[in-house]
């Protein structure tokens, strides 16, 4: 027994490296788009930091929006795969990207036409909303270009290709560097273009990335030989819908939330608003290392229970959250001791930085929470398709505890920006604790 159980750990553990640890490099570099641009533009001035913020923010609702969908093709292809179901692997990837690709356009169009009265909820510093607009609405391009490559990089870590959107990680994270270096700066006969050359660096380096994989996807999708269809049955449409939407409405909210709070954070002053963005590229980077894990647990999880493999993907569940919470805390000790010397890193005035010290040093605090709700809630929970579960305790934690908190810390109580962001972080432990007893109640597993 202590053989097999010696032999069942070590390929457990195979699988999990093979998947996550390019999924999480590939995090760390697309992570990186926005991280890059943030250290270069900081040498800008708050105004600038502060702009590609509240710019962030509402290209962060596309994204998850976008990732929704990415979530629900993994369980569909994942769940498809253990069953050797050609038709449905197939259709579960190219009914996502279609409707994926109608979300981009649509976001495309409003940033182009109303890029003033998007920033505007964000902020009344009319400085800063003139610099967002102009930033998002270039930016917004690559939207296209985001759908084709989350799609495509969920296809292929399915198939056990997750390397290639590493490689693409890689080459577009150096194009986006080279880039912004030339464009925000100026080199030789270019001229300094500063926050608008940031946009068209990522618009580039986007397009790169979402041609590669494009490559291999054609490349491994000829060989498997699925079908180019989406679903179009009513009874195919109703099966799709409600896996769908509970996932989709919760992660709306969820983001919505998220906006909130930047709304917040913006209105309570434009130094504010600099001190809780420069902690974005540190949030962007740990949370991205850690999405291998989340992502690799969806996929881990989802083929053992398309194959009805169910004790073993509740086993799994609970190795894959203790190495989530292992590696968060690692990551957030490393975070906590270089925060005073990462903020040197930009323009910023002295109180901006001790600001952002200390909302970094809560960011650390509570990541690893954050960290076993994204395992928890992305990875286990979604792979049984039991999304509504997710949409209940998102909702609940976003607009019930984190959005009045905010606001009652912020504008009733008058706290230091760090405060703020602590009470409203509070929402995570409401959802880690909700997200266990769903967990150890086996529910999100279906009929036992």
């Amino acid at each position: 027994m202590k053989k097999e159980s010696l032999i069942k750990n070590k390929d457990f553990g195979k699988e999990l490296i093979s998947l996550a640890l390019p999924i999480t490099l590939q995090g760390i570099f697309y992570a990186s788009f926005n991280v890059i641009d943030q250290l270069m533009t900081g040498q800008l001035g708050s105004s600038s930091i502060a702009a590609i913020g509240i710019a962030g923010k509402f290209i962060s609702i596309f994204s998850v929006m976008i990732n929704t969908f990415g979530a629900i093709a993994g369980i569909i292809i994942a769940q498809a795969i253990g069953k050797k179901d050609k038709v449905e692997e197939g259709k579960g990837f190219y009914s996502n990207l279609f409707i994926s690709l109608i979300i981009a356009i649509i976001f495309i169009s409003l940033s182009m036409i109303i890029p003033e009265g998007i920033m505007s909820l964000y902020s009344v510093d009319s400085e800063m909303i003139k610099i967002a607009a102009s930033y998002l609405r270039i930016y917004s391009i690559s939207f296209i270009f985001i759908a084709i490559t989350t799609m495509c990089s969920t296809y292929l870590r399915c198939v056990d290709h997750a390397k290639e959107p590493l490689y693409a990680g890689i080459i577009s994270m150096v194009t986006n560097t080279i880039l912004n270096y030339i464009l925000i700066f100026g080199f030789g006969p270019i001229k300094a273009m500063g926050v608008i050359g940031a946009s068209i660096a990522s618009v580039l380096a986007q397009l790169i990335s979402a041609l590669i994989l494009l490559f291999y996807f054609l490349k491994y999708t000829t060989h498997r030989e699925i079908s180019i269809s989406i679903y179009s049955k009513l009874s195919e449409l109703k099966s799709f819908m409600i896996m769908l939407l509970p996932l989709f409405i919760s992660e709306f909210l969820w983001v919505l939330g998220e906006n909130v709070y930047g709304s917040i954070y913006g209105h309570v002053g434009t130094k504010q608003c600099a001190a809780m963005t420069l902690m974005n590229p540190i949030v962007s980077l740990e949370m991205g290392a850690m999405t291998g894990i989340s992502s690799a647990t969806g996929i881990i999880v989802g083929k053992y229970l398309g194959s009805n493999d169910r004790a073993r993907a509740y086993e799994s569940s609970k190795k894959l959250l203790k190495t989530a919470l292992i590696g968060a805390v690692i990551i957030s000790a490393i975070v906590a001791l270089v925060s005073t010397s990462y903020v040197k890193l930009f323009n910023v005035e002295a109180d901006v930085r001790a600001m952002s010290v200390y909302i970094i040093l809560v960011f650390a605090l509570v990541a690893p929470v954050k960290v076993l709700n994204m395992t928890l809630g992305s990875g286990v929970l979604r792979s049984g398709g039991k999304t509504a579960y997710i949409a209940v305790l998102d909702s609940i934690g976003t607009w019930c505890i984190g959005v009045p908190l905010g606001i009652l810390a912020a504008f009733y109580l008058n706290l230091p920006i760090w405060w703020v962001y602590f009470l409203l972080s509070l929402e995570e432990c409401f959802r880690l604790a909700a997200g266990l007893f769903i967990f150890k109640s086996r529910r999100w597993m279906g009929q036992l």
